[in-house]
């Protein structure tokens, strides 16, 4: 639990001073906004929908951020408003983005000064305050956080948070604690969380820093002129990416494959698979000296005539650099314009802001070798429209994906269906496919359609144009582009518009070429030596003056020691190919005892995770029992004052005799049946701290004695003046009698049920508890 003051207000970890200084690691407010929305999206929280929106609280600009996750404790909130707490795990095979448990603190307070968190979960309702405008007002590092509990009739802070509430109420923009209350029933269902900020960012002429009215479905960064002092809007030029500015375009690109629904003011972001939805998709795997396990690399076109182009770069599914870049689109040259690169980057480690990597050894080596598969990608395209000018350049090989409003899950279309032609809410049953067609079924995997790796027909046509020429070309030599992708395709040289410089200091190519001129050259001597022997004989001969048998002779055993060479080289690729698979299926090997792993330790977590629900339930139900308990004691007045009328007209009842015998003999056997029971209530007692449906109980029962007595007053009634001349000697005597016997009668009945119902709960707990501990030790 958080340290408090002697109002009972939690404090912070750190000097909140440090607050507006950590904010400064962000330098574009779509960076801090992707922050929030990764804190719903991480597996702890399991958000599946986030609504993003704007609006206005007392004349001020707010911004807005309601999910429906799992929600947050006391000590949840006290841990996000502040510094030092990371307890971030990787669930079910999703791993978190955050490292630091720092992006709310560093988001929120970028976009403005002031946020206010409203949580709910299964048990209590949290609130917290984070503003600079309150720290900086009272000098002090307090954290308010206030905890509301449901009663029968109300819902109400509870008494230790008194202190906090109060400085809620001064220092936010709500007065009232019905104002706090309403905030949280706009989170709909049991579960979630409300953001609201507010103080946004502004200008120096008072301007904040965001268009709400240019798109009313959009939230956007006005551009500004940077040479003016005031930074005043003005017309964007057209050549700014859509992304930049527009947190709609940018939020359908911020993860590689999106599980949660977005909604910006309203309206849902069309997310995407970016590495689906590009024009010739080609898939290249390569593993860096640095990695045991090969690395995923996606390449193709944008379908869109206009728009950025780059290469995507994510880190865990959340998008770190968007449209890197690399190799030939850093020159000049119209080369690798329009292609696309999308890479998952999770040996990387991200800077604090999630919007560049480290840089690193291994940074600088994967964006040369991205740099190096690009260029690759863009001349065997470029062949390729060459040999079929007539096909489309904007158009996918692969299939469409929508996903399901349901559970989340990407489905493929079949080719006949357009995607703009479906309804906005889709699901499994919509889907043609009957394999697929029910939420329960898993999620057909993304590479089903046998994607091929990246061939290198750019460099086979080399090869073989060098193989025919007399003098093949020296390919450890660096070439040049002097043309671009719309050359014209009846050109009859694959070669015309390259050249062959001499030797560089650029070592770019010379890696890419290494591997490939050995095998180059080993075919360039074997071709020469079977295609031109005579003129190699005829040029030797002439040189060294010898006779023409001699060099012949010789150039055959020349072939001959070739072929043998030969033959030794292909019995040793088929050896080196036998261990690389054993490689394979060893590694396959080492994946699967680590996903088993991973899988007992996630079982481990979650029935720890499942234990401390358990303890925060048995601390909440005790808190309700108590509440109920004062609450009975005001229901037992009432009951008194119909005991009172009870007694008034049971003065002149005259047939209790029978009535105390049968009593007495029934209160005898629940008197025997509550000791047995007790004794089983007393065996269980040290398991479980509480009863659950104590609550309940107490309401039936209340509910069940008001009605006794009001039937009792009726009966009571008729039989006074039925009895009121027989009962006038004996009158006294039974009413004791009754009263007493009645008395125990009830308590006894209602021992019996209590212990009897905390008996079977025991059980049945106490089973669990058992069963669980046996998996566990599995």
């Amino acid at each position: 639990m958080a340290r408090e003051t002697d109002e009972n207000i939690p404090l912070s970890s750190v000097n909140p001073q440090y607050l507006h200084a950590n904010s400064t690691s962000h330098t574009w407010a779509f960076g801090a906004i992707a922050e929030l929305i990764d804190n719903a999206y991480d597996p702890d929280v399991d958000a599946k929908h986030i609504w993003i929106d704007w609006t206005k609280i007392k004349d001020l600009d707010c911004l807005t951020f309601t999910d429906d996750g799992a929600g947050m404790d006391f000590d949840e909130m006290h841990k996000m408003l502040s510094f030092g707490f990371s307890d971030k795990q990787a669930l079910e095979g999703c791993a978190p983005v955050g490292l630091y448990e720092n992006g709310f603190k560093s988001g929120t307070m970028f976009l403005g000064k002031d946020a206010i968190v409203f949580s709910k979960n299964r048990y209590s309702m949290i609130v917290g305050l984070l503003s600079q405008t309150y720290l900086a007002a009272i000098q002090d590092q307090n954290v308010s956080i206030v905890t509301f509990r449901k009663t029968l009739t109300s819902l109400s802070a509870i008494p230790q948070h008194r202190g906090s509430l109060k400085a809620i109420l001064e220092h936010s923009l709500f007065q009232t604690e019905e104002q706090l209350l309403r905030e949280l029933e706009i989170i709909k269902g049991l579960t979630g969380t409300r953001i609201i900020i507010w103080n946004l960012r502004s200008t120096t002429s008072g301007q904040i820093e965001f268009e709400f009215k240019e798109d009313i479905a959009d939230i956007q960064i006005p551009y500004v002129d940077l040479t003016d002092e005031q930074k005043r809007p003005i017309q964007r030029p057209a050549g700014v990416a859509e992304f930049e500015f527009s947190l709609r375009a940018y939020c359908s690109i911020l993860y590689l494959k999106p599980r949660m629904e977005i909604l910006i003011r309203g309206k849902k972001v069309e997310t995407q698979l970016v590495a689906k939805s590009l024009a010739h998709p080609i898939e290249d795997r390569h593993t860096p000296t640095f990695l045991n396990e090969p690395i995923k690399i996606t390449f193709g076109y944008r379908t869109k005539s206009q728009g950025p182009y780059g290469v995507l770069m994510y880190y865990k599914n959340r998008l770190i650099r968007p449209y890197v870049l690399l190799g030939c689109q850093l020159k000049v040259n119209g080369r690798g314009i329009g292609v696309i690169g999308v890479i998952e980057c999770n040996f990387l480690k991200p800077t604090h802001n999630k919007q560049e990597f480290d840089e690193s050894e291994e940074y600088r080596k994967i964006k040369h070798y991205l740099g190096v598969k690009l260029e690759e990608y863009w001349n065997d395209m470029r062949l390729k429209r060459k040999k079929n000018p007539t096909e489309p350049k904007g158009t996918s090989s692969h299939k469409k994906w929508v996903q399901c409003d349901d559970c989340r899950k990407w489905r493929k279309l079949a080719d006949d269906i357009d995607p703009e032609s479906l309804p906005d809410v889709w699901v499994c049953s919509m889907n043609k496919d009957p394999e697929f067609r029910s939420c329960g079924v898993d999620e057909e995997p993304e590479n089903s359609e046998g994607e091929q790796p990246c061939e290198k027909k750019y460099y086979k046509r080399i090869r073989e144009t060098s193989l025919s020429s007399s003098s093949p070309l020296s390919f450890s030599d660096e070439y040049s582009h002097t043309g671009n992708v719309d050359d014209d395709p009846s050109s009859n040289s694959e070669l015309s518009t390259y050249t062959v410089p001499k030797r560089s200091s650029s070592r770019l190519k010379r890696k890419v070429f290494t591997l490939e001129n050995k095998e180059d050259k080993r075919a360039n001597i074997i071709g020469l030596q079977n295609n031109t022997s005579e003129a190699l004989a005829t040029r030797a001969s002439s040189a060294l003056c010898l006779p023409m048998s001699s060099i012949t002779v010789t150039g055959n055993q020349n072939c001959m020691q070739v072929q043998t060479a030969t033959l030794k080289r292909d019995l040793y690729r088929e050896q080196v190919e036998t261990v690389n698979q054993e490689r394979d299926q060893h590694s396959e090997q080492v994946k699967t005892v680590i996903c088993e792993r991973d899988r007992y330790k996630n079982q481990v977590k979650t029935v720890t995770q499942e234990r401390n629900q358990y303890r925060e339930q048995v601390e909440a139900v005790t808190e309700e029992r108590d509440q109920y308990r004062e609450q009975m004691e005001t229901i037992t007045q009432e009951r008194d004052w119909y005991r009172n009328q009870v007694k008034t007209l049971t003065q002149e009842r005259n047939q209790y005799r029978e009535q105390v015998e049968a009593v007495t003999e029934e209160r005898d056997q629940y008197r025997e049946q509550v000791k047995t029971v007790t004794q089983e209530r007393n065996q269980h007692w040290e398991q479980v701290k509480t009863i659950t449906q104590e609550r309940d109980q107490y309401r039936e029962q209340l509910e069940q004695e008001r009605d006794q007595y009001m039937d009792q007053v009726k009966t009571l009634t008729q039989e006074r003046d039925q009895y009121r001349e027989q009962l006038e000697q004996e009158r006294d005597q039974y009413r004791e009698q009754v009263k007493t016997v009645t008395q125990e009668r009830d308590l006894s009945r209602e021992q019996v049920k209590a212990v009897t119902q905390e008996r079977d709960q025991y059980k049945t707990k106490a089973f669990q508890l058992t069963m669980q501990m046996l998996d566990l030790q599995k």
